[in-house]
């Protein structure tokens, strides 16, 4: 089988699809905040504490994302955060709930742990664009991948790519 080149770029723009993932997250979290805001000029002095101090800690949350995502790119400018690992488990768990049923796909890696699939992986890849199903059952244990890391070194897996089907350049 054929590999797909993965560079720099590529990773970038998959962190991109975490960035925006993300985004919808501090944009609800900015809305919600607003309508807080709102809400403590509409209600007695007891309650205005109570929201100030939510309003706060959503802010917080906020200002704490955008930081993140900032330093997530600024790291990801050179392969300081790439490493190559080997995979050493798989698992699918099922939630289920009364309104709700899904799977999540995790893989567990020798040195660096665990890393949860997500649902669309390798979206710029011209060959290998896959669900989190297909990212799962195209794995075996043994397998090396390459994981992005958002610490180098010791940082959680952001993002994790199977040498079967792609090769590093720097």
């Amino acid at each position: 089988m054929r590999k797909e080149k993965l560079t720099i770029e590529n990773v970038k723009i998959d962190l991109l699809k975490k960035t925006k993932d993300t985004s919808y997250a501090v944009i609800g979290l900015t809305a919600f905040l607003l309508l807080l805001l709102i809400i403590i000029f509409c209600v007695p002095i007891i309650y205005k504490v109570l929201f100030g101090c939510l309003c706060a800690m959503v802010f917080y949350v906020v200002v704490e994302q955008i930081v993140q995502l900032i330093n997530l790119h600024s790291k990801c400018r050179n392969a300081d955060c790439i490493v190559k690992d080997k995979l050493i488990g798989m698992e699918i768990q099922e939630h289920v709930s009364s309104r709700s049923y899904y799977k999540t796909f995790h893989l567990y890696f020798s040195n660096y742990g665990e890393f949860l699939i997500p649902k669309e992986s390798y979206k710029w890849s011209s060959m290998f664009r896959m669900s989190c199903d297909g990212v799962y059952n195209y794995s075996v244990c043994g397998d090396e991948f390459y994981l992005v890391l958002s610490k180098p070194h010791t940082g959680k897996i952001l993002l994790a790519y199977n040498t079967k089907m792609f090769e590093f350049e720097e």
